[in-house]
């Protein structure tokens, strides 16, 4: 599954986008700058479809000193499933890091794309998600499984498939239902912030879950599940 674009400068200051996979909307025209877009978070911005990304990631980019100064046209396309923030994390990154390169700035640092991809669905859009996504996406290799460290932002490689060494999954039941799609990207937030899913090498560990007293329900929910967990590693011979 990917996200795909093909873009060219076009010597002017504005950017032209077009979405094979929106055709009914058109060329979406504006201004680069961050002053020809409508205000974030806006009723204007709610009735945009696509077009809320790319009006974010110039918006985003201007308010914190990378201005887009450079137009270009560019086509759009991808086939990347929706139910998830996988969609707008990829065309977010995809749009900034198009943006830097036909303007010619850089990032003070790297991780600051998946920062301002962030930014866009937040502060533009409105959207509360978080950054899994967008590290995923990013920082992705044929071949390996990512490893994302919150504690200081590094990122380690897992070889996956036939030829690699073994490892294991552990993920815990947060007894959640599966939200309504308008609500997910909240609720997949409020996940990743919770520590309800774990990856690990094995042997798994699994980390005591943030904000017992605020959840006091889930969280016997998790630890009644990491006894289980516990229990067939002893009976196994594992800990």
């Amino acid at each position: 599954r990917a996200r795909c674009g093909t873009d060219k400068p076009n010597g002017t200051d504005t950017i032209n986008l077009f979405s094979v996979n929106f055709p009914d909307d058109g060329v979406v025209s504006f201004k680069v700058g961050g002053g020809d877009v409508p205000a974030p978070q806006s009723p204007e911005v709610a009735e945009l479809s696509w077009a809320q990304f790319p009006f974010g990631a110039d918006y985003v980019m201007a308010e914190n000193g990378l201005a887009q100064t450079a137009g270009y046209d560019a086509v759009i396309v991808g086939n990347i499933p929706g139910g998830g923030m996988s969609r707008s994390a990829s065309l977010c990154i995809n749009l900034i890091l198009t943006g830097l390169e036909v303007s010619g700035l850089e990032l003070a640092e790297e991780f600051d794309i998946i920062n301002f991809s962030q930014a866009v669905e937040n502060d533009y859009t409105g959207s509360p998600c978080g950054q899994l996504d967008q590290i995923m996406i990013y920082y992705a290799k044929a071949g390996m499984g990512t490893h994302y460290n919150p504690a200081d932002q590094s990122i380690k490689y897992v070889p996956i498939g036939a030829d690699a060494p073994d490892w294991r999954i552990v993920a815990l039941d947060t007894g959640n239902q599966q939200p309504p799609p308008h609500t997910q990207h909240h609720t997949c937030a409020s996940a990743v912030r919770g520590g309800c899913v774990r990856a690990s090498i094995a042997p798994p560990k699994i980390r005591r879950a943030r904000a017992a007293e605020a959840r006091p329900a889930r969280c016997r929910r998790r630890q009644e599940l990491r006894g289980g967990v516990h229990e067939r590693a002893e009976d196994t011979g594992r800990s």
